[in-house]
């Protein structure tokens, strides 16, 4: 009878042990969590900015469109996902038919990101540009004289 009284002494004093573990690991468990969801947050903003300024590049390269609806084409992946005060930069503006790049420089400030704790990323801003070569630029006119379809 005395072993037995025994074992349940040794089997509730490790329960309060096991106890006070849990009460110790739950916050940092916790906390990874909430590090883990801000991170995978950060990283989906970032890669949407990245989508919608080679969008937005991709649209701004094509013969006869604008510094406008290349931004419009950017606003609208962003607002897809919640991107509301991105500020969306165009290069050059106006876009002409000289022009031989374009660049799209998205800004997003980092507190707009955050699911669980904004707050910590205040002041700071995601950034990212895309540039490509314009197609106006390979299309340009040739000089009379020069077109092979010309027959004196």
């Amino acid at each position: 009878m005395n072993n037995l009284n025994q074992e349940e002494l040794k089997i509730s004093n490790r329960r309060g042990v096991s106890t006070l573990e849990l009460a110790v690991l739950i916050p940092v468990l916790a906390i990874a969590a909430f590090v883990a969801i801000e991170y995978g947050q950060l990283r989906m903003t970032q890669q949407t900015m990245d989508n919608a300024a080679y969008e937005a590049a991709r649209h701004a390269i094509v013969p006869g469109a604008s510094a406008g609806e290349a931004k419009v084409v950017a606003e609208e992946i962003l607002h897809s996902v919640g991107i509301d005060q991105a500020k969306i930069r165009v290069s050059p503006d106006p876009i002409s038919e000289e022009t031989s790049a374009v660049s799209v420089q998205i800004t997003v400030p980092a507190e707009e990101t955050g699911w669980v704790t904004p707050q910590f990323l205040h002041g700071n801003n995601l950034e990212t540009t895309a540039t490509l070569a314009a197609e106006r630029a390979m299309h340009a006119k040739p000089e009379s004289g020069d077109d092979p379809d010309d027959v004196d």
